[in-house]
């Protein structure tokens, strides 16, 4: 088992990334203890994004998700939908 999974979001994280990432990592995932997310390059975020990243929080579990960076566009996404605090990120 390896530590840690680093995750870079990209510019975008809609639906159609969020297929190909989960297709990429579901095999993989049991590998790690924790995850670090790198968000701050993402300009556009939709719902099916917000979701596949609380899947990964809850997948990891509390303390095992560390967010390297997090674009203002990412925090307001997750505000508007509740899920800000959930995820471990606030504005």
């Amino acid at each position: 088992m390896t530590d840690t999974l680093t995750l870079d979001l990209g510019e975008r994280f809609t639906i159609a990334q969020v297929h190909d990432r989960h297709e990429a990592l579901s095999g993989t995932l049991a590998d790690y203890r924790q995850l670090t997310i790198d968000a701050g390059s993402v300009r556009d975020i939709d719902t099916a994004g917000l979701q596949y990243l609380l899947v990964l929080c809850h997948h990891f579990g509390e303390g095992a998700i560390h967010w390297q960076s997090v674009s203002d566009e990412l925090l307001l996404a997750a505000a508007l939908t509740d899920l800000d605090t959930a995820l471990g990120i606030s504005l």
